[in-house]
């Protein structure tokens, strides 16, 4: 949990210095600071990548070693941002999707994937749970899907829950036997 943070931390500090950077007023600095960013992650970016072939190559305990990786939070987000996932981003939805489905499926939720174009996550879910259980299931698949695929250009999710059945009781339906429901407002008209 704490790597957790202190990795939000970092991204957060990232973010706030490269603002900076956009707001300098020297256009050829900004550049030039892009420009570094950049080659710093093509150098990181092919160590990376030559770290994991030498793992792959060294037979199954080296991909033992990448699967590790891939299953770790901080380093599957490394992975990622370096396109260097050893799961394809179309198979990593899907089989969150199935987890996801494994595991609501005792409570009557059902969630199906019905594309991942473009980066594009979109699927449907539909719960017998109504009101908040329904916002609820609804975040937490949101939540699965961005923990699976944090590269995603975006996630789209669709309820297909039955409408919920009419609870209104027509007054007619209301009255005693032999005594309208009418009844007892016109003797208190003036």
């Amino acid at each position: 949990m704490g790597e957790d943070k202190a990795f939000q931390s970092s991204m957060q500090k990232i973010e706030e210095l490269i603002g900076t950077l956009d707001r300098a007023a020297d256009p050829a600095l900004r550049s030039a600071a892009k420009e570094l960013v950049s080659a710093l992650m093509e150098v990181h970016g092919a160590c990376l990548a030559r770290m994991l072939d030498v793992l792959n190559r060294s037979g199954e305990t080296g991909q033992e070693a990448i699967k590790t990786y891939a299953g770790d939070p901080l380093i599957r987000n490394l992975l990622i941002l370096y396109e260097l996932h050893p799961v394809e981003f179309e198979v990593r939805v899907a089989e969150a999707v199935g987890k996801f489905k494994n595991s609501h499926a005792a409570a009557g939720a059902t969630v199906e994937l019905l594309s991942t174009e473009r980066g594009n996550i979109h699927v449907r879910y539909s719960s017998e749970s109504k009101g908040c259980g329904a916002g609820a299931l609804k975040a937490s698949i949101e939540g699965v899907l961005l923990d699976a695929a944090p590269d995603a250009s975006g996630i789209f999710v669709e309820d297909a829950s039955p409408a919920p059945t009419q609870s209104f009781v027509p007054l007619s339906a209301l009255t005693v036997a032999g005594f309208p429901a009418e009844a007892g407002r016109s003797s208190n008209r003036a």
